[in-house]
């Protein structure tokens, strides 16, 4: 697995990770003879970037991870895996 991640600048809610970029990973995992790829970044996808990994061929795939899904996963993983492992044991006697 290809993982490519992107980091926007805070401050410009407005960029999006265009279908370069998704491209320039598609051709390095297609050089390589990898069949799977991931994108993470904190801004979003264009539909061009969605509608280019949507449409490879079957046996390529790229997911694609925006910044709210990130941070949805981020939290699932924060309260509900990590936390009770953090909470003290109770001691029974």
């Amino acid at each position: 697995v290809y993982v490519d991640c992107k980091l926007w600048k805070p401050e410009s809610f407005t960029e999006k990770v265009d279908r370069p970029a998704i491209q320039k990973l598609a051709g390095a995992m297609l050089a390589d003879g990898v069949k799977k790829g991931l994108v993470v970044t904190t801004a979003s996808f264009s539909e061009e970037a969605r509608r280019y990994a949507a449409k490879l061929p079957k046996d390529y795939e790229i997911k694609l991870l925006d910044g709210d899904e990130l941070m949805e996963k981020l939290y699932r993983v924060r309260k509900l895996q990590l936390e009770p492992l953090l909470k003290p044991v109770e001691e029974t006697s």
